[in-house]
């Protein structure tokens, strides 16, 4: 005579106590994490940076995407994208750029729209790290005092040209590959790549238990305040490397 679950329904064979003890400690550990997403909610801690990534021909990717195949976010869309998060709380704009500066067009439309509407501050993470007076002079057009260039450390001639014209430059790897990243943590930070898609930090942008849906699906801030959605990354998944160049969020630990 078999042995009933609580629902009524035969134990199907020797090896369900095992699964179900699986399904137990698979609910629990979802019911833990939902709990910390409460309690970031209820504690209100406000989304503080918005990460994107542009270049000459428009939004590129940050990293890898294959799963999403979205096409790139048009630069109207974008400019919704910083409303809604400053709605959110946002006052940071980072923005990786993959050409020269001066030929990013869409650089400029966003980093002015952030600082003349919303006052925010734009950091310009150049990734290629590579600076001419055309560059400089197109950052002198924005507001200065609230922006920031995030070159890697060993660009020493780069950084001089920034510095000579007077501009605040930041180190965009204060730290080593292989440390874990010493930051004030995704629940404050909205990552979007090109397509649109959200993802938990750049880190983990690709990876599919990270992916938090698309900015036309929900507002900004039914994604940040669902409990059912990832806000915080792994620890063995969260690890120092260039994807974490220019990371707000760890910007703002060192140089804030």
């Amino acid at each position: 005579m078999s042995e009933n679950h609580v629902d009524g329904t035969d134990m199907p064979e020797e090896t369900a106590p095992d699964e179900a003890l699986f399904g137990t400690a698979k609910l629990l550990k979802k019911r833990i994490r939902q709990c910390s997403q409460e309690e970031y909610i209820s504690g209100r801690e406000e989304v503080v940076y918005l990460w994107a990534c542009v270049n000459s021909r428009g939004f590129c990717s940050h990293g890898h995407d294959a799963e999403q195949s979205a096409e790139p976010l048009t630069i109207d869309q974008w400019l919704n994208v910083v409303d809604e998060a400053a709605t959110l709380g946002a006052n940071w704009l980072v923005l990786t750029v993959g050409d020269p500066l001066h030929r990013c067009a869409d650089v400029w439309t966003l980093s002015r729209w952030a600082q003349d509407v919303y006052g925010m501050t734009v950091g310009l993470h150049p990734k290629e790290g590579g600076l001419c007076p055309d560059d400089l002079e197109a950052v002198k057009q924005l507001d200065v005092e609230n922006t920031r260039l995030l070159l890697r450390e060993e660009w020493t001639d780069a950084r001089k040209l920034a510095e000579e014209a007077g501009i605040t430059v930041w180190t965009a790897n204060p730290q080593p590959p292989g440390e874990r990243p010493r930051c004030k943590g995704p629940t404050r930070l909205i990552f979007v790549n090109e397509k649109g898609v959200l993802y938990t930090c750049g880190i983990v942008e690709g990876n599919s238990n990270y992916h938090l849906g698309h900015v036309a699906e929900k507002s900004l801030k039914k994604v940040v305040t669902d409990p059912a959605r990832p806000r915080r990354v792994e620890q063995e998944l969260h690890v120092v490397s260039e994807s974490c160049d220019g990371c707000p969020a760890r910007m703002a630990v060192f140089f804030t």
